[in-house]
C-alpha cells in the first residue's frame, strides 16, 4: 500500500472514530437540570425561613412521549440564609408545563412508601398562584399534616411523569429550562415545622444548574465545538506525524 493509500485510511478512520463518539453521545441523550430552592428564591416571608430543596428534572424520550423523571430533596441547613433554618418539612413542588404539553393521565409513579406521593393538578399556593402540577405529601398543597412529609435528613425521592409532547426530551427539556430561566414558567416549593422564622415558608423560583456544584447550563450530550476542533486537531496532528513516519521509511 502507498505512502498516500495509508495516510487516506487513516483518515477515514479517524473521522469514523470522531463519528460514532458523537453518535454515541446522541443515542444515550437525556436532557437534565437542577432547581436549587435557596437565597435566591422569592420568599413568601421576610426575612426566608432558611429552608430549601434541590430538584432535578430529568428527561427522557418513551415511545413518542417524553417521561419527566424528578429526584427531590431536601437540603435544609446545607446553607445558611434568611432565618438560617436547620430543620424543616418538604410538603410540596410546584410547576408549570410548556405550553402544548400535557401529562397522560395515571401516569404519575412514585416509590411505595415515599412522603411525596400526591399529584395535584392545578395546585393554588397563595401568594405565588397555581401551578399546573402539584407533587405533595397529601392532598392538601397548602397545608394538612406535615409529620409524613419529606425532612432535612430523609434520602431524596424520585417521582415521574409522561408527558405527551410533540418533541423530543432534549427540545422539551430546553423548553422547560428557557422558561424558568426567563420566568414564563414558575417553581415553587412548600414548607412545615420550619424551626426558624415565621415556622412555615414557600419558595419562588431559585437557582438553576446544570450540575452539582453549579455551572453554566448547557444541553447534555453533546460535544461542546472546542472539544470538536481539540479533537479534529489531534487527529490531524496524529496523522501529520503517520505521513512523515511513512516518508521517512519509503526513503529508507
Amino acid at each position: 500500500m502507498s505512502v498516500v493509500s495509508k495516510s487516506r485510511s487513516l483518515g477515514v478512520l479517524i473521522l469514523l472514530s470522531a463519528g460514532l463518539i458523537f453518535n454515541a453521545g446522541q443515542a444515550n441523550a437525556a436532557f437534565s437540570f437542577s432547581i436549587s430552592s435557596d437565597g435566591n428564591s422569592t420568599s413568601s416571608n421576610s426575612p426566608a425561613t432558611g429552608a430549601s430543596a434541590l430538584t432535578i428534572f430529568n428527561f427522557d424520550d418513551d415511545a413518542g412521549a417524553v417521561t419527566l423523571e424528578l429526584t427531590i430533596e431536601n437540603t435544609t441547613g446545607d446553607s445558611t440564609f434568611g432565618a438560617d433554618a436547620t430543620e424543616s418539612k418538604l410538603t410540596g413542588v410546584g410547576f408549570d408545563l410548556v405550553a402544548g404539553t400535557s401529562y397522560q393521565t395515571g401516569s404519575f409513579s412514585y416509590v411505595p412508601g415515599s412522603a411525596l406521593d400526591t399529584l395535584i393538578p392545578n395546585a393554588s399556593l397563595p401568594p405565588f398562584g397555581t401551578f399546573e402540577i402539584g407533587i405533595a405529601d397529601n392532598n392538601n398543597f397548602l397545608g394538612g399534616n406535615a409529620n409524613g412529609a419529606l425532612a432535612e435528613d430523609d434520602l431524596a425521592e424520585t417521582v415521574s411523569l409522561i408527558l405527551n409532547s410533540p418533541v423530543s426530551s432534549i427540545v422539551l427539556g430546553q423548553q422547560f429550562l428557557d422558561g424558568f430561566e426567563d420566568g414564563s414558567l414558575k417553581f415553587v416549593t412548600r414548607y412545615m415545622q420550619v424551626n426558624a422564622g415565621a415556622g412555615s415558608d414557600k419558595l419562588l423560583g431559585g437557582t438553576i444548574c446544570s450540575s452539582d456544584p453549579c455551572d453554566p447550563v448547557v444541553p447534555p450530550a453533546t460535544i461542546p465545538e472546542p472539544a470538536i476542533l481539540s479533537l479534529l486537531g489531534l487527529s490531524l496532528m496524529g496523522l501529520g506525524l503517520r505521513r512523515h513516519r511513512l516518508t521517512l521509511q519509503s526513503q529508507g
